[in-house]
């Protein structure tokens, strides 16, 4: 995977980890969480597994090759990239298919949401997040909030303890915008 050098001194290689695995961890980390019920619900999908399979069909997941890190400086978190989502797009892009976190968190949109204010008061202690290497950069697919988050952190000096793991496949083709 090709990288920009900036990430390199921060993430440590733990392993290579299956879609599968990803999956069910990302399942675990969000599928009890009520705020994403109802949006799935809204959407007409009978249940998050349906929903977020459907999420990320457009980078073909399991025909990528996953490898797990260690982020071992979180201060190189605010230069990943967010999510390529409709929503994040419309509010925070401005028409951009991404921007990097450090930019994004600037917006009103960022600035006012609950969920990542309520992470910022109670940082988990362990998060593994997801995303793409795309034109060498890292761009997120899943942990918006809690990036988005971190990255505020980050910003104001206030760094929670936290471990984090992102679990990253090459994507070379153009970046999809995802629902």
């Amino acid at each position: 995977m090709t990288l920009s050098t900036s990430y390199n001194s921060a993430l440590r290689e733990i392993g290579s980890l299956s879609w599968e695995r990803i999956f069910n961890q990302w399942r675990y980390a969000e599928m009890w969480q009520e705020g994403w019920r109802a949006l799935w619900k809204e959407e007409g999908f009978n249940s998050w597994d349906a929903w977020r399979n459907d999420y990320i069909a457009p980078l073909a997941p399991k025909e990528k090759k996953w490898t797990l890190y260690h982020i071992d400086d979180i201060s190189v978190i605010k230069d990943f990239y967010g999510v390529p989502t409709r929503i994040w797009v419309r509010e925070c892009y401005g028409g951009e298919t991404t921007l990097p976190l450090h930019t994004v968190v600037q917006t009103p949109f960022v600035k006012n949401d609950q969920k990542i204010a309520m992470l910022r008061k109670s940082f988990p202690t362990t998060i593994m997040i997801t995303g793409v290497i795309n034109e060498k950069r890292i761009v997120l697919v899943d942990g918006m909030h809690r990036s988005c988050a971190l990255t505020q952190c980050i910003l104001d000096k206030s760094v929670p303890t936290t471990s984090v793991c992102i679990a990253l496949a090459p994507h070379d083709d153009v970046l999809p915008i995802l629902k």
